[in-house]
């Protein structure tokens, strides 16, 4: 042993005297011994399982037996030396000691065991050399055994035995003391290509397969090297070994053989006739022992020594299949040689048989022509030489003797001869079949015919000729025509019926456009209670019947196949929001409660058609509220699959409301069906929604179903597919948030769409933020946070605010010091007039209008911010409108409305003067026309349809360099009541900027507005 290696040492001593001096001893010498302590047997067993000492020192005498016990109870091949402790000197302790196999023995004295590091020192290098003369006695002792295996081996492949080389494998597994053996051999796969196939295995008598070991012969067949063996190919076709443990080999070899309970494995080629062609590996089940060089050497003889066996026996199968092959083939010879007279003899047999066969195929063949029902002709470069009767029949000849010897072209209407001629052509080149063509002819009366004509290639009389079969189709033809003008018919109906379609679209949007303009109008004055519950009810009612209309036009592009989807970018949370905005006041009204949720997983950046997906939900949600009378009701939305550039999202709308009977469920999504005909009394409704959304569902990739019980409430749920925005377009999205970061904010508002789309744009600019449902919670979270001294820096509150007064709430705020540092903003639905003046009075700082746009919500922010740093401006005026762009007030933008309609042009008007804007009206497009002549406008309302000149004709007017307009640019937006699929497209393609439908809705009517002002 090295004198710089570090050894451990286990002391086994009860006397605590003894083992002081010992530890004592150690401790004072070169500090390369570490020492530890046990006082009797059952402590010292336990430390040689965890410590595994290099060397023992123990006493004879101890309190739980002898100390010489550790001696006999261990195997003979000791794995560590031992010296016995005695305080006794007679020797036969000694010879006890030395016999049960202990290295040496001390008698302990002051002397003896001051000097036991060195006495430790020489036990170790005397059990060094005994360890190294073991190891070359066992290397000697399995090199002879190899030796006498290899010979044993040999002369058992040299015998006639046909168990020879399972005989010599197993010498050489006795031989070992392995686990097992096996033989493989290459083999060519057609489709995996070279391959090892296991031809031999035997495993060692003493390590029998064990649970953990494969009962029986394993079955590993036609491995690929390629396919993760590539490295045993390279190494073993260049004759090296493979040999180690298995753990140290490759993943894909490793999983292999640790299948197959190998531990250790050594693998050699086997080479026949100078060629590689499988190999022998040397498993061992249990330990990992390394293969020595020698051994190695010895078990390459024996590879080489199979492989010279298999090599003689593969050539003894050759020489075999050689003359069993030969033999065959006389065999098989002599049988032709037979077989050749006898087809002699039957050729000449087959011969008369065919001649005669011929003879009556030419019998049958002019019986079938003469009584076929469709007409033959035979030809030859035009020339009739047969007609069957048939023939006769359908070209009113006087008989066949009239027709033959005739030009069969001079038949053919002028119009179709060329190709006639043509087709005759390509028969006549050998073309064996012409496709079916429809031609006309012409009868020897001279009326003309419509035939379908087919030839091909015969042989008639020996020479070559056409036959043409002729159907006559002049009947048919003429259902044809029949059937035509009957389609035009019906398609100029259908066209109609479209026209018609649209234009009551048209003329009852018009008067719809008055009365709901009018209700709009009238809410914004001063009116009673009563007076407003019948404006509302108007408003109510129009806003149905537009809803009725809708459904009906909708259906109407169904039936015609026409309903189609658009595609553009959108933002599924927006879509979400402003479709739960629309309906919440009126499940407030009804005291119903909204419950939103929405997957993390979902994607909201699309592609697709966000009107028609907030159609079928509007269709869904405006049915649970209907039919609910009191409870909840819950939309979710959910990712059902995906893949890298679409998303399958589903949607569910449950209610508590009255069900829906099992044996009517099916019928709900068919046009003009209710669960109940007396529901359409009572709860209104012409049975068309349901089958739009389900059109519109599948248009979109998806599907829609329903759950219901009757009485427990109804869950309607359908799929849609979207494409996926690209990623970049979501990265687009994080605006710069410079001067907002880091902003503390609290969201007040009972609806979780809204905060959900405002958290999450306040996420992407890095604010921080906390949100209530409420007043009370609000001023509490307040309170809380400036206790803290961590004050919030803005409130965005919900007007009306939930729970609380808004003017309570507002002077709660300002009377109190260290809330008053908190900037408020209001966020408002649109159009309420009176929210500039509370905003002011209640001293807000600005006015968000639902719904919020990302860029409203960051300019409004970064205004509230700078105010608040500068300390300096007024409270930013709620608009009822987007802003108009810097430098420009609404006072100060002038718009033309062309539009004939004395109400709609009044209710556009007062709309747009109540937003701020000038406007000057005029009764047609001529008039327009005139008025840009002669004066300057920022933008122009043209409605369409109206007298004298129409919107198209007057914007190309305007549009044209060459008119006397003084701005031919100017934007121009559609006002129109033509909302049918394509009208829209029509007003950007006559030059129009933008489209707004009637009736107006004044927030579209704004946006649009803004759109071109700001564009």
């Amino acid at each position: 042993m090295d004198a710089k290696e570090q050894c451990s040492i286990l002391l086994v001593e009860d006397d605590p005297g003894h083992a002081s001096l010992v530890m004592r001893a150690f401790r004072a010498y070169n500090g390369r011994f570490q020492v530890k302590v046990a006082v009797n047997l059952q402590e010292a067993r336990k430390e040689l399982l965890e410590l595994q000492p290099d060397l023992v020192l123990t006493d004879l005498m101890l309190p739980d037996g002898k100390g010489i016990e550790l001696l006999t109870a261990r195997e003979n091949d000791l794995p560590y030396p031992i010296v016995v402790l005695t305080s006794h000197g007679d020797e036969q302790v000694a010879v006890d000691a030395m016999k049960a196999g202990a290295l040496d023995y001390v008698v302990k004295s002051a002397s003896t065991l001051a000097a036991m590091p060195r006495i430790a020192e020489r036990v170790l290098r005397e059990w060094g050399h005994i360890v190294q003369r073991r190891e070359t006695e066992k290397n000697l002792a399995l090199r002879l055994s190899l030796e006498e295996a290899l010979a044993q081996c040999s002369r058992a492949l040299l015998t006639d035995n046909p168990d020879a080389l399972k005989e010599a494998v197993n010498h050489l597994l006795k031989a070992t003391e392995i686990g097992k053996i096996c033989v493989f051999e290459n083999v060519e796969d057609p489709i995996e290509g070279l391959c090892i196939h296991q031809i031999l295995e035997s495993y060692y008598p003493g390590s029998a397969p064990s649970p953990t070991t494969p009962q029986g012969p394993p079955r590993v067949m036609y491995i690929p090297y390629k396919d993760g063996f590539d490295r045993w190919q390279e190494k073993l076709g260049r004759g090296e070994a493979i040999a180690g443990p298995v753990k140290n080999f490759p993943g894909k070899e490793q999983d292999l053989l640790e299948k197959l309970a190998m531990a250790s494995i050594l693998i050699l080629p086997i080479n026949i006739k100078g060629s590689w062609q499988g190999f022998i590996s040397f498993a061992d089940l249990r330990d990992n022992p390394e293969w020595s060089k020698e051994s190695i050497r010895i078990l390459q003889v024996a590879a080489e020594m199979i492989g010279a066996y298999l090599g003689l026996k593969q050539t003894e199968k050759m020489l075999v299949k050689a003359r069993d092959f030969l033999e065959q083939r006389v065999i098989e010879r002599t049988a032709e040689l037979h077989k050749t007279n006898k087809e002699l003899h039957r050729d000449m047999v087959r011969r008369k048989q065919a001649e005669d066969a011929l003879q009556q195929s030419e019998e049958r063949y002019r019986t079938l022509v003469e009584y076929s029902p469709g007409a033959i002709v035979v030809h030859s470069k035009g020339r009739v030489l047969y007609v069957n009767p048939a023939g006769v029949k359908l070209f009113a000849a006087a008989s066949p003797e009239e027709f033959t010897g005739r030009q069969i072209f001079d038949f053919v209407h002028n119009d179709h001869k060329e190709a006639v001629m043509q087709r005759a052509e390509e028969s006549y080149k050998g073309k064996k079949q012409v496709e079916l063509s429809e031609e006309k002819f012409l009868r020897f009366d001279g009326q003309e015919i419509d035939v379908e004509v087919i030839s091909a290639p015969i042989r008639y009389k020996n020479e070559p000729a056409v036959q043409v079969l002729f159907r006559d189709i002049t009947k048919r033809k003429k259902e044809e025509e029949e059937l035509k003008k009957a389609k035009e018919i019906a398609e100029a109906a259908n066209q109609a019926k479209n026209d018609f379609v649209a234009n009551m679209s048209h003329e009852i949007r018009t008067p719809m456009n008055g009365i709901i303009g009018m209700t709009w109008l009238l809410q914004e004055t001063r009116l009673n209670k009563q007076q407003h519950g019948y404006v509302d009810a108007i408003n109510k009612s129009g806003s149905a019947l537009l809803s009725i209309i809708d459904d009906i036009l909708d259906f109407s592009k169904i039936e015609a196949g026409k309903l189609q989807m658009d595609t553009m970018d959108f933002d599924l949370r927006t879509t979400l929001q402003d479709l739960l905005d629309l309906h919440s006041l009126r499940m407030k009204k009804k005291g119903l409660e909204m419950v939103f949720r929405i997957d993390p997983d979902v994607h909201f950046f699309l592609q697709g058609d966000p009107g028609r997906l907030r159609q079928v939900l509007t269709n869904l949600i405006g049915n649970a509220i209907k039919f609910t009378p009191q409870g909840k009701i819950t939309l979710q939305v959910g990712l059902e699959s995906e893949t890298d550039t679409h998303a399958t999202i589903g949607f569910s709308v449950a209610d508590t409301g009255i069900g829906i009977p099992r044996d009517r469920v099916k019928n709900l999504f068919y046009k003009f069906t209710q669960v109940d005909a007396s529901m359409s009394r009572k709860y209104g409704g012409a049975g068309l929604g349901l089958a739009i959304s389900k059109k519109i569902c599948e248009l979109m990739g998806g599907q829609i179903g329903v759950a219901s019980e009757e009485g427990k409430g109804s869950t309607f749920w359908f799929t849609a597919v979207f494409k996926k925005q690209p990623p970049q377009k979501e990265v687009n999205e994080r605006w710069s948030a410079k001067g907002i970061q880091c902003m503390r904010i609290l969201l007040v508002d009972d609806n979780a769409a809204r905060r959900l789309v405002l958290r999450d744009q306040l996420h992407l600019w890095s604010c921080r933020y906390d949100e209530t449902v409420d007043g009370p919670s609000a001023l509490k979270k307040m309170q809380e946070a400036a206790i803290q001294s961590n004050p919030y820096d803005l409130a965005i509150l919900e007007v009306p605010m939930p729970g609380m007064d808004l003017e309570k709430m507002v002077k709660t705020i300002q009377k109190n010091p260290k809330l008053r540092a908190t900037s408020l903003i209001m966020m408002t639905s649109f159009g309420k007039r009176d929210d500039a003046v509370r905003m002011q009075q209640n001293g807000f700082s600005a006015c968000l209008t639902q719904p919020v746009t990302k860029e409203e919500l960051y300019e409004c922010l970064s205004l509230v911010i700078s105010r608040r740093k500068g300390g300096v401006g007024k409270p930013e005026k709620c608009a009822l409108s987007r802003s108009p762009k810097p430098g420009r007030k609404k006072g100060d933008t002038r718009i033309l409305l062309a539009e004939d309609n004395i109400i709609n042009r009044k209710v556009a008007m007062k709309i747009l003067e109540k937003l701020g804007y000038s406007v000057d009206a005029v009764p047609d497009g001529r008039e327009a026309v005139r008025v840009l002549e002669n004066d300057s406008y920022d933008l122009v309302l043209m409605d369409i349809q109206m007298p004298e000149m129409d919107g198209y004709e007057a914007t190309r007017i305007i549009r044209n360099p060459g008119s006397m307009v003084r701005d031919h640019n100017i934007p121009i937006v559609a006002l129109t009541a033509n909302t049918m699929k394509g009208d829209r497209e029509k007003c950007l393609a006559a030059g129009m900027d933008d489209y707004v439908g009637k009736p107006i809705k004044p927030e579209e009517l704004v946006q649009a507005i803004e759109r071109r002002l700001d564009h």
